[in-house]
């Protein structure tokens, strides 16, 4: 959850945190990148380095940037009416300058499965859910989810649950966490992996149930939603061929082509999908 997924809305991914690095190319060569500081001038070698996942070269050292632990952390849930409520609430919080650790994203049918599995004391009510959490002193973390609060009541949250202990912390997330096991629990899904601007998360949540329904298919969103990075699992039937044959086959044009006509859209959009097994 570190280096990837929910907790790299404030800090980045690991390229971001990434400095330099000595690999040694298929050649035998050894060659040193990056400096002192983050964002050395000139082409972003290092990007390509960490992006490629050792596919030119056998990274032997890294170079990583180090940072203070926060003082403490504290999550809050909230349960939406609907997806596109959570979605609005999402883009309002980060207009308002205010940048979480994470924010992180589930609709109904994820809700409902996942509280199944984990008993996280989820809102069995909500259409949506959002999971934000804040770090910083005792005062920073009250004053950033009093903020959070009153943008989530004014797009539409019909509860709030703020985590007093760790127990009641690590309740919260569970859910999240083992979202994609519990899915896999009760059926075959693609999980798709896009990325769009926050902005646009209402109407993408929108159109991706028109996707999902038109093909007569299911779709449970787990998403980071802070940073607009998607993941739709489409449920079907591994074993049934009318359910097998109405899967996405061209996960990219199915979901992408909408979400790649928005201005900033990342090339992520067209990113990948892989079945999970059951």
């Amino acid at each position: 959850m570190n280096s990837g997924g929910a907790h790299c809305l404030k800090y980045g991914v690991t390229t971001n945190n990434l400095m330099g690095a000595t690999f040694v190319t298929m050649k035998g060569e050894i060659v040193e990148i990056g400096g002192d500081a983050m964002d050395a001038p000139g082409l972003d070698l290092l990007g390509l380095i960490c992006g490629s996942e050792g596919q030119f070269g056998m990274v032997t050292e890294a170079v990583v940037r180090i940072l203070p632990m926060a003082e403490g952390a504290r999550p809050i849930l909230f349960g939406f009416p609907s997806s596109e409520a959570a979605g609005a609430a999402t883009a309002a919080v980060l207009a308002a300058g205010i940048v979480p650790v994470a924010i992180e994203f589930m609709d109904k049918i994820a809700i409902d499965i996942c509280e199944d599995f984990a008993h996280a004391g989820y809102p069995m009510d909500a259409g949506a859910l959002l999971i934000v959490e804040v770090e910083g002193s005792p005062d920073e973390i009250d004053e950033q989810l009093a903020r959070i609060g009153e943008i989530a009541k004014a797009n539409g949250a019909t509860s709030a649950k703020q985590a007093t202990t760790a127990a009641e912390a690590a309740a919260i997330w569970k859910g999240r966490k083992s979202a994609f096991g519990a899915m896999g629990r009760i059926s075959d899904y693609i999980c798709m992996d896009g990325t769009i601007p926050t902005g646009r998360l209402p109407e993408v949540l929108a159109r991706i149930t028109e996707i999902c329904d038109g093909a007569g298919l299911k779709v449970a969103n787990i998403f980071h939603a802070g940073d607009g990075n998607l993941h739709p699992l489409v449920l079907y039937d591994m074993n049934d061929p009318a359910s097998r044959s109405r899967r996405p086959r061209r996960p990219a044009r199915t979901f992408s082509s909408p979400a790649s006509r928005w201005a900033g859209a990342s090339p992520a959009s067209t990113a990948s999908a892989s079945r999970s097994a059951s």
